[in-house]
Protein backbone atom coordinates (compact mmCIF):
# COMPACT_ATOMS: atom_id res chain seq x y z
CA UNK A 1 0.00 0.00 0.00
CA UNK A 2 1.01 3.64 0.18
CA UNK A 3 3.98 4.54 2.33
CA UNK A 4 3.18 5.09 5.98
CA UNK A 5 2.32 8.62 7.02
CA UNK A 6 5.48 10.00 8.63
CA UNK A 7 5.33 11.65 12.06
CA UNK A 8 8.33 13.66 13.25
CA UNK A 9 8.47 14.27 17.01
CA UNK A 10 10.62 17.16 18.16
CA UNK A 11 13.31 16.29 20.71
CA UNK A 12 15.65 19.16 19.89
CA UNK A 13 14.17 22.15 21.75
CA UNK A 14 14.69 21.33 25.43
CA UNK A 15 11.74 18.93 25.52
CA UNK A 16 10.57 17.68 28.92
CA UNK A 17 9.28 14.51 27.24
CA UNK A 18 11.26 11.72 25.59
CA UNK A 19 10.03 9.13 23.13
CA UNK A 20 12.91 6.91 24.30
CA UNK A 21 11.99 4.95 27.45
CA UNK A 22 15.60 4.86 28.66
CA UNK A 23 16.00 8.61 28.35
CA UNK A 24 12.68 9.07 30.15
CA UNK A 25 14.26 7.21 33.08
CA UNK A 26 17.11 9.70 33.06
CA UNK A 27 14.67 12.61 33.06
CA UNK A 28 12.58 11.19 35.88
CA UNK A 29 14.14 8.18 37.64
CA UNK A 30 11.36 8.05 40.22
CA UNK A 31 8.51 8.06 37.69
CA UNK A 32 9.80 7.74 34.11
CA UNK A 33 6.30 7.33 32.71
CA UNK A 34 5.63 10.93 33.70
CA UNK A 35 8.35 12.00 31.25
CA UNK A 36 7.86 9.44 28.50
CA UNK A 37 6.05 9.40 25.16
CA UNK A 38 7.07 5.87 24.16
CA UNK A 39 3.45 4.66 24.27
CA UNK A 40 2.42 7.54 22.04
CA UNK A 41 4.94 6.27 19.49
CA UNK A 42 3.85 2.64 19.83
CA UNK A 43 0.17 3.50 19.41
CA UNK A 44 0.93 5.57 16.32
CA UNK A 45 3.00 2.77 14.79
CA UNK A 46 0.26 0.26 15.58
CA UNK A 47 -2.12 2.51 13.64
CA UNK A 48 0.09 2.50 10.56
CA UNK A 49 2.15 5.65 11.08
CA UNK A 50 5.90 5.84 10.72
CA UNK A 51 7.51 7.72 13.61
CA UNK A 52 10.96 9.22 14.05
CA UNK A 53 12.49 11.93 16.20
CA UNK A 54 14.07 15.26 15.40
CA UNK A 55 17.03 14.93 17.76
CA UNK A 56 19.26 17.87 16.92
CA UNK A 57 19.31 21.04 14.90
CA UNK A 58 16.66 23.52 13.91
CA UNK A 59 13.50 23.25 11.85
CA UNK A 60 14.24 23.96 8.21
CA UNK A 61 12.60 23.18 4.92
CA UNK A 62 15.11 20.37 4.50
CA UNK A 63 14.62 18.86 7.97
CA UNK A 64 10.85 18.83 7.44
CA UNK A 65 11.09 17.31 3.97
CA UNK A 66 9.30 13.96 3.74
CA UNK A 67 7.41 14.65 6.97
CA UNK A 68 3.61 14.54 7.09
CA UNK A 69 3.04 15.47 10.74
CA UNK A 70 5.26 17.50 13.08
CA UNK A 71 4.63 17.02 16.81
CA UNK A 72 6.16 19.58 19.18
CA UNK A 73 5.90 18.41 22.81
CA UNK A 74 6.14 20.74 25.79
CA UNK A 75 9.61 22.23 26.34
CA UNK A 76 11.15 24.20 29.17
CA UNK A 77 14.10 26.11 30.53
CA UNK A 78 16.16 23.85 32.75
CA UNK A 79 15.22 26.04 35.73
CA UNK A 80 11.68 24.67 35.71
CA UNK A 81 11.93 21.09 34.47
CA UNK A 82 14.54 18.51 33.69
CA UNK A 83 14.82 18.35 29.92
CA UNK A 84 16.63 16.43 27.22
CA UNK A 85 19.19 19.21 27.25
CA UNK A 86 19.28 19.69 23.49
CA UNK A 87 18.79 23.07 21.82
CA UNK A 88 16.78 26.03 23.01
CA UNK A 89 13.11 26.04 24.07
CA UNK A 90 12.66 29.14 21.95
CA UNK A 91 12.07 28.66 18.24
CA UNK A 92 13.92 31.12 16.05
CA UNK A 93 12.02 33.32 13.63
CA UNK A 94 13.42 31.24 10.78
CA UNK A 95 12.14 28.06 12.43
CA UNK A 96 8.68 29.55 12.88
CA UNK A 97 8.69 30.54 9.21
CA UNK A 98 9.78 27.03 8.21
CA UNK A 99 6.97 25.44 10.24
CA UNK A 100 4.41 27.86 8.78
CA UNK A 101 5.61 27.03 5.27
CA UNK A 102 5.46 23.32 6.09
CA UNK A 103 1.84 23.57 7.26
CA UNK A 104 0.81 25.85 4.42
CA UNK A 105 2.09 23.26 1.94
CA UNK A 106 -0.09 20.53 3.46
CA UNK A 107 1.77 19.40 6.57
CA UNK A 108 0.15 18.61 9.89
CA UNK A 109 1.20 20.25 13.16
CA UNK A 110 0.44 19.18 16.74
CA UNK A 111 1.64 21.45 19.56
CA UNK A 112 1.39 20.29 23.17
CA UNK A 113 1.32 23.20 25.61
CA UNK A 114 1.18 23.21 29.38
CA UNK A 115 -0.39 24.93 32.36
CA UNK A 116 1.19 28.27 33.28
CA UNK A 117 2.73 28.21 29.82
CA UNK A 118 4.75 31.47 29.94
CA UNK A 119 6.93 30.48 32.89
CA UNK A 120 8.66 27.66 31.02
CA UNK A 121 10.56 29.97 28.72
CA UNK A 122 9.46 28.48 25.40
CA UNK A 123 7.74 30.53 22.72
CA UNK A 124 5.39 27.90 21.38
CA UNK A 125 2.46 30.27 21.76
CA UNK A 126 4.22 32.66 19.40
CA UNK A 127 4.15 29.85 16.85
CA UNK A 128 0.53 28.83 17.43
CA UNK A 129 -0.69 32.42 17.30
CA UNK A 130 0.24 32.43 13.61
CA UNK A 131 -2.59 29.90 13.28
CA UNK A 132 -5.03 31.93 15.40
CA UNK A 133 -4.56 30.03 18.68
CA UNK A 134 -2.86 31.36 21.83
CA UNK A 135 -1.65 29.18 24.72
CA UNK A 136 -2.68 31.27 27.73
CA UNK A 137 -1.37 31.43 31.29
CA UNK A 138 -3.72 29.35 33.45
CA UNK A 139 -4.25 26.10 35.33
CA UNK A 140 -7.69 24.53 35.11
CA UNK A 141 -9.24 23.06 38.26
CA UNK A 142 -12.56 21.31 38.68
CA UNK A 143 -13.73 19.89 42.00
CA UNK A 144 -16.82 18.28 40.46
CA UNK A 145 -15.98 17.07 36.96
CA UNK A 146 -12.58 15.48 37.41
CA UNK A 147 -10.71 12.19 37.11
CA UNK A 148 -9.98 10.06 40.19
CA UNK A 149 -10.98 12.88 42.53
CA UNK A 150 -8.05 15.12 41.60
CA UNK A 151 -9.24 18.67 40.94
CA UNK A 152 -6.47 19.42 38.45
CA UNK A 153 -7.19 16.25 36.46
CA UNK A 154 -10.16 17.68 34.62
CA UNK A 155 -12.57 15.80 32.38
CA UNK A 156 -13.09 17.57 29.07
CA UNK A 157 -16.33 18.37 27.30
CA UNK A 158 -15.89 17.39 23.64
CA UNK A 159 -17.47 19.68 21.07
CA UNK A 160 -19.09 18.58 17.82
CA UNK A 161 -17.98 19.92 14.47
CA UNK A 162 -19.77 19.63 11.13
CA UNK A 163 -16.41 19.56 9.36
CA UNK A 164 -14.52 16.79 11.17
CA UNK A 165 -14.85 14.37 14.04
CA UNK A 166 -11.90 14.18 16.42
CA UNK A 167 -14.19 12.58 18.98
CA UNK A 168 -14.62 9.32 17.06
CA UNK A 169 -14.57 6.46 19.61
CA UNK A 170 -13.82 9.04 22.30
CA UNK A 171 -16.36 9.14 25.11
CA UNK A 172 -14.17 10.83 27.70
CA UNK A 173 -10.69 12.30 28.04
CA UNK A 174 -8.78 13.61 31.02
CA UNK A 175 -6.40 16.59 31.07
CA UNK A 176 -3.76 16.71 33.79
CA UNK A 177 -2.84 20.21 35.02
CA UNK A 178 -4.03 21.75 31.80
CA UNK A 179 -3.66 25.31 30.67
CA UNK A 180 -6.20 26.99 28.41
CA UNK A 181 -6.28 28.28 24.85
CA UNK A 182 -7.60 31.53 23.46
CA UNK A 183 -8.93 31.81 19.91
CA UNK A 184 -7.83 35.03 18.26
CA UNK A 185 -10.41 37.31 16.67
CA UNK A 186 -10.96 36.50 13.01
CA UNK A 187 -9.47 33.03 13.33
CA UNK A 188 -11.26 30.06 11.78
CA UNK A 189 -9.97 27.78 14.55
CA UNK A 190 -12.56 25.53 16.16
CA UNK A 191 -12.60 24.55 19.82
CA UNK A 192 -12.56 20.76 20.11
CA UNK A 193 -12.61 20.33 23.90
CA UNK A 194 -13.34 22.62 26.84
CA UNK A 195 -13.35 22.52 30.60
CA UNK A 196 -16.77 21.94 32.18
CA UNK A 197 -19.13 24.60 33.43
CA UNK A 198 -18.09 23.78 37.01
CA UNK A 199 -14.38 24.31 36.31
CA UNK A 200 -12.21 27.35 36.93
CA UNK A 201 -11.90 28.81 34.41
CA UNK A 202 -15.19 27.38 33.15
CA UNK A 203 -15.83 26.28 29.57
CA UNK A 204 -12.30 27.27 28.61
CA UNK A 205 -10.74 25.88 25.44
CA UNK A 206 -8.39 22.95 26.06
CA UNK A 207 -7.96 21.80 22.45
CA UNK A 208 -8.38 23.73 19.22
CA UNK A 209 -8.00 22.78 15.57
CA UNK A 210 -7.70 24.79 12.39
CA UNK A 211 -6.89 24.62 8.71
CA UNK A 212 -4.02 26.72 7.42
CA UNK A 213 -3.33 26.78 3.71
CA UNK A 214 -3.33 23.14 2.64
CA UNK A 215 -2.35 21.95 6.12
CA UNK A 216 -3.92 21.42 9.52
CA UNK A 217 -3.03 22.34 13.09
CA UNK A 218 -4.12 21.03 16.49
CA UNK A 219 -3.03 22.72 19.72
CA UNK A 220 -3.53 21.18 23.16
CA UNK A 221 -3.12 23.05 26.45
CA UNK A 222 -1.84 19.92 28.20
CA UNK A 223 1.09 17.65 27.38
CA UNK A 224 0.45 15.01 30.06
CA UNK A 225 -2.66 13.70 28.29
CA UNK A 226 -0.52 11.55 25.97
CA UNK A 227 2.25 10.73 28.45
CA UNK A 228 3.06 7.10 29.21
CA UNK A 229 1.24 7.30 32.55
CA UNK A 230 -1.90 8.83 31.01
CA UNK A 231 -2.40 7.78 27.41
CA UNK A 232 -4.09 4.51 28.37
CA UNK A 233 -6.56 6.28 30.65
CA UNK A 234 -10.13 6.70 29.40
CA UNK A 235 -10.10 7.36 25.62
CA UNK A 236 -6.91 9.44 25.52
CA UNK A 237 -5.19 7.06 23.11
CA UNK A 238 -8.06 7.15 20.61
CA UNK A 239 -8.04 10.94 20.87
CA UNK A 240 -4.34 11.02 19.98
CA UNK A 241 -4.80 8.75 16.97
CA UNK A 242 -7.74 10.85 15.77
CA UNK A 243 -5.65 14.00 16.04
CA UNK A 244 -2.68 12.47 14.23
CA UNK A 245 -4.94 11.09 11.50
CA UNK A 246 -6.77 14.36 10.98
CA UNK A 247 -3.74 16.62 10.78
CA UNK A 248 -2.08 14.17 8.39
CA UNK A 249 -5.00 14.44 5.97
CA UNK A 250 -4.61 18.06 4.93
CA UNK A 251 -2.62 17.38 1.79
CA UNK A 252 -5.04 14.67 0.67
CA UNK A 253 -7.99 17.01 1.28
CA UNK A 254 -6.34 19.73 -0.78
CA UNK A 255 -5.82 17.29 -3.65
CA UNK A 256 -9.25 15.65 -3.34
CA UNK A 257 -10.63 17.28 -6.49
CA UNK A 258 -7.45 16.91 -8.54
CA UNK A 259 -8.04 15.06 -11.78
CA UNK A 260 -5.69 12.41 -13.07
CA UNK A 261 -3.43 13.50 -15.91
CA UNK A 262 -4.58 12.33 -19.36
CA UNK A 263 -3.04 9.05 -20.50
CA UNK A 264 -0.76 8.63 -23.49
CA UNK A 265 -3.77 7.49 -25.51
CA UNK A 266 -5.35 10.94 -25.35
CA UNK A 267 -2.93 12.16 -28.01
CA UNK A 268 -1.95 8.89 -29.69
CA UNK A 269 -2.97 9.00 -33.38
CA UNK A 270 -3.47 5.24 -33.64
CA UNK A 271 -5.81 5.09 -30.64
CA UNK A 272 -7.68 8.17 -31.86
CA UNK A 273 -8.07 6.51 -35.26
CA UNK A 274 -9.39 3.32 -33.64
CA UNK A 275 -11.83 5.17 -31.39
CA UNK A 276 -13.16 7.33 -34.23
CA UNK A 277 -13.73 4.32 -36.49
CA UNK A 278 -15.50 2.40 -33.72
CA UNK A 279 -17.78 5.36 -33.04
CA UNK A 280 -18.56 5.63 -36.75
CA UNK A 281 -19.65 1.98 -36.87
CA UNK A 282 -21.82 2.03 -33.73
CA UNK A 283 -24.77 4.02 -35.12
CA UNK A 284 -25.11 1.44 -37.89
CA UNK A 285 -25.50 -1.48 -35.47
CA UNK A 286 -28.75 -2.81 -34.06
CA UNK A 287 -29.18 -4.39 -30.62
CA UNK A 288 -27.61 -7.77 -31.51
CA UNK A 289 -24.59 -6.06 -33.07
CA UNK A 290 -25.43 -6.69 -36.70
CA UNK A 291 -25.72 -4.01 -39.39
CA UNK A 292 -28.83 -3.83 -41.58
CA UNK A 293 -27.56 -3.50 -45.15
CA UNK A 294 -30.88 -2.02 -46.28
CA UNK A 295 -30.59 0.85 -43.83
CA UNK A 296 -26.87 1.62 -43.90
CA UNK A 297 -24.03 1.99 -46.37
CA UNK A 298 -22.13 -1.29 -46.12
CA UNK A 299 -19.21 0.11 -48.09
CA UNK A 300 -18.83 2.87 -45.53
CA UNK A 301 -18.93 0.25 -42.77
CA UNK A 302 -16.16 -1.70 -44.53
CA UNK A 303 -14.12 1.48 -44.85
CA UNK A 304 -14.36 2.05 -41.10
CA UNK A 305 -13.51 -1.60 -40.41
CA UNK A 306 -10.34 -1.17 -42.47
CA UNK A 307 -9.39 1.76 -40.23
CA UNK A 308 -10.08 -0.35 -37.13
CA UNK A 309 -7.80 -3.11 -38.40
CA UNK A 310 -5.13 -0.62 -39.40
CA UNK A 311 -5.19 1.02 -35.96
CA UNK A 312 -4.97 -2.33 -34.13
CA UNK A 313 -1.92 -3.22 -36.23
CA UNK A 314 -0.30 0.11 -35.37
CA UNK A 315 -1.02 -0.35 -31.65
CA UNK A 316 0.18 -3.97 -31.47
CA UNK A 317 3.84 -3.14 -30.62
CA UNK A 318 2.59 -1.54 -27.40
CA UNK A 319 0.84 -4.77 -26.47
CA UNK A 320 3.37 -7.41 -27.49
CA UNK A 321 2.14 -9.82 -24.79
CA UNK A 322 -1.26 -9.82 -26.54
CA UNK A 323 0.00 -10.77 -29.98
CA UNK A 324 -2.12 -13.94 -30.20
CA UNK A 325 -5.30 -12.14 -29.19
CA UNK A 326 -4.71 -9.13 -31.44
CA UNK A 327 -3.98 -11.37 -34.41
CA UNK A 328 -7.19 -13.32 -33.84
CA UNK A 329 -9.39 -10.32 -33.11
CA UNK A 330 -8.45 -8.83 -36.47
CA UNK A 331 -9.54 -12.11 -38.08
CA UNK A 332 -12.85 -12.01 -36.18
CA UNK A 333 -13.48 -8.40 -37.23
CA UNK A 334 -12.59 -9.14 -40.85
CA UNK A 335 -14.84 -12.21 -40.83
CA UNK A 336 -17.69 -10.07 -39.52
CA UNK A 337 -17.24 -7.64 -42.41
CA UNK A 338 -16.76 -10.37 -45.02
CA UNK A 339 -19.89 -12.13 -43.80
CA UNK A 340 -22.05 -9.08 -44.43
CA UNK A 341 -22.08 -7.72 -40.87
CA UNK A 342 -24.47 -10.31 -39.49
CA UNK A 343 -24.47 -10.95 -35.72
CA UNK A 344 -20.80 -10.62 -34.73
CA UNK A 345 -18.87 -13.54 -33.28
CA UNK A 346 -15.78 -12.92 -31.12
CA UNK A 347 -15.64 -16.38 -29.56
CA UNK A 348 -12.18 -17.24 -30.89
CA UNK A 349 -10.53 -13.97 -29.88
CA UNK A 350 -12.26 -13.96 -26.49
CA UNK A 351 -10.65 -17.33 -25.77
CA UNK A 352 -7.26 -15.68 -26.29
CA UNK A 353 -7.96 -12.51 -24.30
CA UNK A 354 -6.53 -13.52 -20.91
CA UNK A 355 -5.59 -10.59 -18.66
CA UNK A 356 -5.62 -13.03 -15.76
CA UNK A 357 -2.49 -14.74 -17.13
CA UNK A 358 -0.43 -11.55 -16.83
CA UNK A 359 -1.82 -10.16 -13.62
CA UNK A 360 1.03 -7.76 -12.94
CA UNK A 361 0.99 -4.14 -11.86
CA UNK A 362 0.77 -1.55 -14.66
CA UNK A 363 0.32 -4.06 -17.48
CA UNK A 364 -1.88 -2.49 -20.14
CA UNK A 365 -4.28 -4.46 -22.33
CA UNK A 366 -6.09 -3.48 -25.51
CA UNK A 367 -9.52 -5.00 -26.10
CA UNK A 368 -11.78 -4.66 -29.15
CA UNK A 369 -15.06 -6.56 -29.02
CA UNK A 370 -18.72 -6.32 -29.93
CA UNK A 371 -20.20 -6.18 -26.46
CA UNK A 372 -22.69 -4.54 -24.16
CA UNK A 373 -21.57 -2.70 -21.03
CA UNK A 374 -23.29 -3.41 -17.72
CA UNK A 375 -25.15 -0.37 -16.38
CA UNK A 376 -24.15 1.30 -19.63
CA UNK A 377 -24.96 0.48 -23.24
CA UNK A 378 -27.37 -2.53 -23.49
CA UNK A 379 -26.57 -3.16 -27.17
CA UNK A 380 -23.74 -5.36 -28.44
CA UNK A 381 -21.92 -2.52 -30.15
CA UNK A 382 -18.31 -2.53 -31.20
CA UNK A 383 -16.19 -1.14 -28.36
CA UNK A 384 -12.49 -0.48 -27.85
CA UNK A 385 -10.84 -0.12 -24.49
CA UNK A 386 -7.36 0.07 -23.01
CA UNK A 387 -7.02 -1.05 -19.40
CA UNK A 388 -4.21 -0.90 -16.87
CA UNK A 389 -3.92 -3.75 -14.39
CA UNK A 390 -3.81 -2.60 -10.75
CA UNK A 391 -1.88 -5.35 -8.98
CA UNK A 392 0.62 -3.97 -6.44
CA UNK A 393 2.81 -6.41 -4.53
CA UNK A 394 0.80 -6.15 -1.31
CA UNK A 395 -2.38 -7.15 -3.16
CA UNK A 396 -0.63 -10.10 -4.79
CA UNK A 397 0.41 -11.24 -1.30
CA UNK A 398 -3.16 -10.96 0.00
CA UNK A 399 -4.42 -12.97 -2.97
CA UNK A 400 -2.26 -15.86 -1.79
CA UNK A 401 -4.49 -15.97 1.29
CA UNK A 402 -7.78 -15.01 -0.39
CA UNK A 403 -7.22 -16.90 -3.62
CA UNK A 404 -9.25 -15.57 -6.52
CA UNK A 405 -7.54 -16.33 -9.81
CA UNK A 406 -10.26 -14.69 -11.92
CA UNK A 407 -10.13 -11.34 -10.10
CA UNK A 408 -8.49 -8.66 -12.27
CA UNK A 409 -8.69 -5.10 -10.89
CA UNK A 410 -8.17 -2.61 -13.70
CA UNK A 411 -8.03 1.11 -14.38
CA UNK A 412 -9.18 3.05 -17.41
CA UNK A 413 -6.51 4.20 -19.85
CA UNK A 414 -8.86 4.94 -22.77
CA UNK A 415 -12.31 3.81 -23.89
CA UNK A 416 -15.05 4.34 -26.43
CA UNK A 417 -18.53 5.59 -25.59
CA UNK A 418 -19.91 2.33 -24.19
CA UNK A 419 -17.83 3.04 -21.12
CA UNK A 420 -18.67 6.73 -21.01
CA UNK A 421 -21.45 5.54 -18.71
CA UNK A 422 -21.89 4.17 -15.19
CA UNK A 423 -20.36 0.84 -16.15
CA UNK A 424 -17.47 -0.20 -13.91
CA UNK A 425 -16.93 -3.82 -14.94
CA UNK A 426 -15.51 -5.67 -17.92
CA UNK A 427 -16.85 -9.22 -18.03
CA UNK A 428 -16.36 -11.80 -20.81
CA UNK A 429 -20.06 -12.64 -20.49
CA UNK A 430 -20.89 -9.37 -22.22
CA UNK A 431 -19.01 -10.17 -25.46
CA UNK A 432 -20.89 -11.34 -28.56
CA UNK A 433 -20.04 -15.01 -29.19
CA UNK A 434 -21.60 -17.86 -31.20
CA UNK A 435 -21.81 -20.01 -28.08
CA UNK A 436 -21.20 -19.66 -24.38
CA UNK A 437 -17.47 -19.34 -23.75
CA UNK A 438 -15.58 -20.48 -20.68
CA UNK A 439 -14.97 -17.55 -18.37
CA UNK A 440 -11.49 -17.19 -16.87
CA UNK A 441 -11.49 -13.61 -15.62
CA UNK A 442 -13.56 -10.65 -14.52
CA UNK A 443 -12.37 -7.06 -14.77
CA UNK A 444 -13.36 -4.53 -12.10
CA UNK A 445 -12.60 -0.87 -12.76
CA UNK A 446 -11.35 -0.04 -9.29
CA UNK A 447 -10.56 3.57 -10.22
CA UNK A 448 -14.16 4.27 -11.22
CA UNK A 449 -15.60 2.36 -8.24
CA UNK A 450 -13.35 4.28 -5.84
CA UNK A 451 -14.17 7.63 -7.43
CA UNK A 452 -17.89 6.86 -7.27
CA UNK A 453 -17.63 5.86 -3.61
CA UNK A 454 -15.80 9.09 -2.80
CA UNK A 455 -18.31 11.23 -4.69
CA UNK A 456 -21.40 9.64 -3.14
CA UNK A 457 -19.98 9.60 0.39
CA UNK A 458 -18.87 13.22 0.18
CA UNK A 459 -22.27 14.29 -1.17
CA UNK A 460 -24.06 12.42 1.63
CA UNK A 461 -21.76 13.97 4.22
CA UNK A 462 -22.45 17.47 2.93
CA UNK A 463 -26.19 16.88 2.60
CA UNK A 464 -26.57 15.49 6.12
CA UNK A 465 -23.95 17.73 7.79
CA UNK A 466 -22.20 14.65 9.15
CA UNK A 467 -18.60 15.02 10.30
CA UNK A 468 -16.40 12.16 9.14
CA UNK A 469 -13.93 10.39 11.43
CA UNK A 470 -10.36 11.20 10.31
CA UNK A 471 -9.70 7.78 8.77
CA UNK A 472 -12.95 7.88 6.81
CA UNK A 473 -12.27 11.42 5.66
CA UNK A 474 -8.88 10.36 4.37
CA UNK A 475 -10.42 7.58 2.28
CA UNK A 476 -12.93 10.04 0.84
CA UNK A 477 -10.19 12.54 -0.01
CA UNK A 478 -7.51 10.19 -1.29
CA UNK A 479 -8.28 8.45 -4.60
CA UNK A 480 -5.40 5.99 -4.35
CA UNK A 481 -6.23 5.03 -0.76
CA UNK A 482 -9.89 4.58 -1.72
CA UNK A 483 -8.83 2.45 -4.67
CA UNK A 484 -6.56 0.29 -2.52
CA UNK A 485 -9.33 -0.12 0.03
CA UNK A 486 -11.82 -1.05 -2.67
CA UNK A 487 -9.67 -3.71 -4.35
CA UNK A 488 -8.86 -5.41 -1.05
CA UNK A 489 -12.53 -5.43 -0.12
CA UNK A 490 -13.62 -6.68 -3.53
CA UNK A 491 -10.92 -9.37 -3.66
CA UNK A 492 -12.54 -10.98 -0.63
CA UNK A 493 -16.12 -10.04 -1.51
CA UNK A 494 -15.85 -11.40 -5.06
CA UNK A 495 -14.50 -14.81 -4.04
CA UNK A 496 -17.29 -15.15 -1.48
CA UNK A 497 -19.80 -15.36 -4.35
CA UNK A 498 -18.26 -18.75 -5.08
CA UNK A 499 -18.17 -19.94 -1.47
CA UNK A 500 -20.99 -21.43 0.56
CA UNK A 501 -24.57 -22.08 -0.59
CA UNK A 502 -25.37 -20.53 -3.95
CA UNK A 503 -29.13 -20.59 -4.60
CA UNK A 504 -28.73 -18.71 -7.89
CA UNK A 505 -26.17 -17.16 -10.23
CA UNK A 506 -24.88 -14.22 -8.17
CA UNK A 507 -23.96 -12.13 -11.19
CA UNK A 508 -27.38 -12.64 -12.79
CA UNK A 509 -25.84 -12.81 -16.25
CA UNK A 510 -27.45 -16.04 -17.36
CA UNK A 511 -30.63 -15.86 -15.33
CA UNK A 512 -32.84 -13.23 -13.78
CA UNK A 513 -34.04 -13.36 -10.20
CA UNK A 514 -35.97 -10.93 -7.98
CA UNK A 515 -33.93 -7.96 -6.82
CA UNK A 516 -34.37 -8.87 -3.15
CA UNK A 517 -32.61 -12.20 -3.74
CA UNK A 518 -29.72 -10.43 -5.41
CA UNK A 519 -29.59 -7.97 -2.49
CA UNK A 520 -29.43 -10.85 0.00
CA UNK A 521 -26.53 -12.40 -1.89
CA UNK A 522 -24.62 -9.11 -1.88
CA UNK A 523 -25.33 -8.70 1.83
CA UNK A 524 -24.04 -12.22 2.49
CA UNK A 525 -20.79 -11.44 0.70
CA UNK A 526 -20.38 -8.03 2.34
CA UNK A 527 -20.92 -9.43 5.83
CA UNK A 528 -18.43 -12.20 5.15
CA UNK A 529 -15.92 -9.62 3.94
CA UNK A 530 -16.53 -7.40 6.96
CA UNK A 531 -15.79 -10.35 9.21
CA UNK A 532 -12.39 -10.70 7.55
CA UNK A 533 -11.47 -7.12 8.48
CA UNK A 534 -10.93 -8.34 12.03
CA UNK A 535 -8.41 -10.86 10.70
CA UNK A 536 -6.71 -8.28 8.49
CA UNK A 537 -6.54 -5.75 11.31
Amino acid sequence: MQKATQILIDQSHRQAWSIDAEKAKELNPGNPQDSGYSKLVLSAEASGFGVRSHKTGTFTKESLSGVDVLVIPHASDDDWEKTLGEGSPKLTSDEISAVKEFVNAGGGLVVLGESEQPKYGNNFSELTEHFGIKIANATVQDSENNFKGVATWVLADLKKSFEFDLGFKVEQTAFYRSGVLEIKDGSNAQVIATSSISATPSEAALVAATNFGKGRVVVLADSDIFGDDSIDELDNKNFWINIASWVSGGKAAALAQTRKDPSWAATDPSWLKLAAAVEAIKPMQVKDGSIDSTAHDIEEAKKQIALVLEAITELTPRFAHQIDYLTQVKKDIQAWADGGFIVPDFYDSLELFRPDLKRENNVENLAVFAMYTQNGNPNRNLEAIITNTFWPDWLAEKEQVYQNSAFVPIEFVAFTSGYDTFSAVFFPETVATRELAKFYWGGIFCDREAARFRMVTRAAQQLLFLPLPPDAERVVNDQLLAQETYVLWDLIHDRTHSKGDLPFDPFMIKQRMPFWMYALEELRCDLSTFRETFVLD
